[in-house]
């Protein structure tokens, strides 16, 4: 082609109308529908169109002279589609990963999808989202979280250690258990310990058995011998779980064997508090349940409370699961008690007895003049526990804190029932656990008991109280103690070697004494060298490395200043460890993997129900909903998620295997219906065959009747 074929071309109408074309489309503002949103910055957006655009070859317009063009619709329409396709996938994308960040549903999704061109008429990506309640649906479960999973069993197949937590919980809408997986590793992108979402396994009975099965369903993306730790809670079938995988590890894999460090010490705690309620017989529970129930939902008792004690302040619910709730609860019961017994005695006087249960369990409590004595020691107890229940409700590494925190509340729980010199004699872990609690001499008397300042003052405020009930209380307050302490010693942490020894990596310990650093460095580092997970030799350079680390003046100014509160554990040894240590590296990593307790998975149970909202009651749409939840929340939020190219192509083909996955289930529906059709068709035929069968039978005994009969009258 010549100069004088392009210089015609240049302005031809066919030319002229593609350059006016890419001109007006260059010019669209996308973000002007995004920026007023909340849920995607006007940055990612800008940069987003200019991605699109920048696929077009750029024609200067300053070549062409500037003459009106008209503009064929249909042509233009096409070109842009070509053009902020991308951005109208992205979009897409960004919504449904919204939807699933603010617990809304696939419907209610759809919905205001369908908002957006009325919204912004001008803006191309508006007008072109097509988000129907399907497609939101299928994106998410068939595009949007398996992108996700994939991307977490990529980073898991590329880590040697991998720690596996596992809860159940009630699902419901679907009726079963479901047990929830959780997978916590060492992301060498960040040098830092991550928890994230893996999958849920629904089951009917939660037998050790079916727990096993479901477990090697949950992980059988990941090698067995990369599981490092089982973290859970204490029921006796959990045990006989771990039990029985570390028996098969250990025949597919006798080098590597899993850690064990006890069962989840947040709920050894939180269940040590009930324990000790059990044991003194108070009912206690009961009455604070029953005086939340009492006023719950009953707007004419609540009027009437009101109208009796001038007050508007009313109970909290009590709940013995809720890690935190029980002191709240506890303080408000105190603070309304004297209220409480003024709302009794006028239904009683004006004999407007409430007919329901919780009133008989609140009257009969309210006669016991001890109750506010009783509730402000509950008080006391549930004050010292809730510390450590808080600063460990974290997914940040803590186990090297957990035998220090554990001791200091023994210890402290200890101290009010233990005589002082055997308190005192038991200098270590291991010697504070084997205090006998049973024996007689190790406790004090009843008369030195101090029940505590808060029961104190509510027992100066009755009425000449009888010296027998004050015993009574003071016995049954340090029965209380001891079977809480005793819960706490039975089920610690503390009880496991592993526990005490990653004490080692508590800067706290480092910067007081090296000495007793590399002592709890040395037992730690025995336990892992015994399940295989270093070996002699590398446990040997790690504990010269500990002392060359600790010893460094400039590691001990670090140490000394480091503030758990707000600074990263990982982040400290790392910074220390450097590149020259790499075996006590090693050992940092394997150490801070390990889980401390199962909050990351009771926090889940929370989610889990609000994912529930969505009618979609397959079991798939709630773990696809929960991995991508869990990845905004990693990401923190929507905003930061990066839409990769790669993503998009999988939301593309999320239809496909929707349609396909729904062949599946329809097959396999028709399969199921053909199956018990052929049972009923062969029931059936069977049933007829026993009715010719048994009609056979009788004219045969006819035949035999007749016959005998002829024989008996030839005989005569």
């Amino acid at each position: 082609m010549g100069i004088a074929a392009v210089s015609s071309h240049a302005v031809s109408k066919k030319h002229l109308t593609a350059v006016s074309i890419v001109q007006s489309a260059s010019q669209t503002n996308i973000c002007a529908f995004f920026g007023a949103g909340p849920n995607l910055p006007c940055s990612m957006t800008a940069t987003t169109t200019s991605e699109c655009v920048s696929t077009v070859p750029s024609t200067s317009a300053e070549s062409v002279p500037a003459k009106p063009v008209a503009v064929a619709p249909d042509g233009k329409a096409s070109l842009n589609w070509f053009l902020v396709k991308k951005c109208v996938a992205k979009a897409e994308v960004v919504w449904c990963l919204n939807t699933i960040a603010t617990h809304g549903s696939f419907r209610s999704a759809a919905a205001s999808a369908a908002l957006f061109p009325i919204m912004f008429p001008t803006c191309d990506v508006a007008n072109k989202l097509q988000l129907g309640k399907d497609k939101v649906g299928y994106t998410i479960c068939y595009g949007i979280a398996p992108y996700f999973r994939n991307r977490l069993l990529s980073k898991l197949h590329s880590v040697p250690h991998v720690v596996v937590a596992f809860d159940e919980s009630l699902n419901k809408i679907a009726q079963k258990e479901q047990m929830d997986v959780l997978i916590r590793f060492w992301d060498p992108a960040d040098d830092v310990v991550k928890t994230r979402y893996l999958t849920s396994c629904f089951l009917g009975h939660t037998r050790a058995e079916d727990l096993a099965a479901a477990f090697k369903k949950a992980t059988e993306n990941i090698e067995p011998a990369k599981i490092l730790q089982l973290s859970m809670d204490g029921p006796n079938v959990n045990l006989k779980l771990l039990k029985s995988l570390k028996q098969e590890f250990s025949a597919s894999d006798g080098n590597q064997n899993i850690v064990d460090i006890g069962s989840c010490g947040l709920h050894v705690v939180s269940g040590a508090f009930k324990t000790g309620h059990n044991v003194t017989k108070w009912n206690t529970v009961v009455f604070l349940r029953s005086l939340y129930n009492l006023f719950k939902n009953v707007p004419a008792r609540r009027a009437d409370y009101v109208n009796f004690t001038r007050s508007i302040l009313f109970p909290l619910k009590f709940c013995s699961v809720r890690w935190l709730e029980n002191g709240k609860a506890l303080a408000r019961a105190l603070q309304v008690l004297p209220n409480v017994v003024k709302y009794v005695e006028h239904v009683k006087k004006e004999k407007k007895l409430p007919a329901c249960g919780s009133y008989a369990h609140v009257e009969t409590a309210v006669k016991d003049e001890m109750l506010p004595v009783k509730l402000a020691f509950m008080l006391s107890v549930s004050e010292e526990l809730e510390p450590f229940l808080a600063e460990f409700q974290t997914e940040k590494p803590m186990l090297p804190f957990l035998a220090t925190a554990l001791d200091g509340l023994l210890r402290s729980l200890l101290g009010r029932i233990v005589l002082k010199e055997k308190l005192d004699a038991a200098g270590t872990f291991s010697k504070l656990i084997k205090i006998d609690l049973e024996n007689p001499n190790n406790i004090i008397d009843i008369a030195a008991f101090d029940i505590g300042l808060a029961a104190k003052s509510e027992l100066r405020k009755i009425t000449k109280p009888s010296h027998t009930a004050v015993v009574s209380v003071k016995k049954e307050c340090i029965l209380f103690i001891k079977a809480c302490s005793a819960k706490i010693i039975e089920r610690s942490p503390l009880k496991y070697k592993l526990t005490r020894g990653a004490s080692c990596l508590n800067p706290a310990v480092c910067a007081a004494s090296v000495e007793a650093g590399q002592k709890q460095l040395n037992i730690a580092l025995e336990v892992l060298i015994e399940h295989g997970r270093l070996t002699g030799l590398q446990g040997e350079r790690a504990s010269r490395s500990y002392v060359q680390v600790c010893s460094n003046s400039t590691a001990q100014v670090r140490l000394r200043k480091f503030d758990r509160a707000r600074e990263r554990l990982e982040k400290l040894w790392v910074e220390l460890c450097a590149s020259s240590h790499e075996e006590l590296l090693l050992f940092v990593k394997i150490v801070l993997c390990l889980s401390h307790g199962n909050s990351s998975v009771e926090r889940g149970f929370s989610v889990n129900k609000e994912c529930l909202v969505e009618n979609m009651k397959e079991e798939e749409s709630l773990v696809a909903q929960r991995l991508v939840y869990d990845e905004v929340s990693a990401a923190g939020g929507v905003a930061e998620v990066d839409v990769t190219d790669k993503m998009i192509d999988m939301v593309r083909s999320s239809n496909i295997k929707w349609k396909e996955d729904l062949e599946r289930k329809k097959k396999e529906r028709l399969d199921v219906l053909d199956a018990e059709r052929k049972k009923k068709r062969t029931a059936a035929l069977v049933k007829e065959l026993e009715s010719k069968k048994q009609k056979l039978m009788e004219d045969a005994q006819l035949q035999v009747s007749m016959l005998q009969q002829e024989i008996e009258s030839l005989k005569q």
